[in-house]
């Protein structure tokens, strides 16, 4: 199914989503992640930077947005991030990340997307947002994809 939010007729809002590769360095003294780097924001504009932490188990998201961009990246523990077309829920995929998946995953508008810790420590999440939160107007529209 094609999405009204990809803005391209001819394109579903699935094929929208990038999964890119976090380039991590280790040495004696710890390690270094490019978590977000310039090249997977398209020179999108700045919006705000936020953590989300969640407990063995639990559900973050359930919802898309219609306006904003995000950017996904697990700072620590691990997660599954399931992503649908919020017109065709069936149009899913599920991203693997943290741990070993040391991936950044651009949400693009009309995604719909929830994440679950599937990890034995806390999640810790760091999203990078193009549109800050406004709390008159969130773009922020429920639907369960994960219970």
């Amino acid at each position: 199914m094609v999405s009204s939010a990809s803005g391209d007729s001819g394109k579903s809002v699935m094929d929208t989503v990038e999964v890119f590769t976090c380039f991590r360095h280790t040495d004696s003294r710890g390690y270094l992640l490019k978590a977000v780097k310039k090249e997977y924001t398209d020179d999108r504009p700045f919006g705000e930077i936020y953590i989300v932490g969640a407990p063995k188990g639990e559900i973050r998201a359930n919802h898309y947005h219609l306006v904003a961009t995000e950017w996904f990246v697990i700072l620590a523990g691990e997660a599954e991030l399931t992503l649908a077309d919020y017109e065709n829920t069936e149009d899913r995929r599920v991203v693997p990340m943290g741990g070993e998946n040391r991936v950044c995953v651009k949400i693009p508008p009309g995604v719909a997307h929830a994440i679950q810790n599937v990890g034995e420590e806390d999640m810790i999440l760091m999203a990078l947002a193009d549109k800050p939160y406004d709390p008159n107007d969130t773009d922020t529209y429920a639907l369960t994809l994960v219970s």
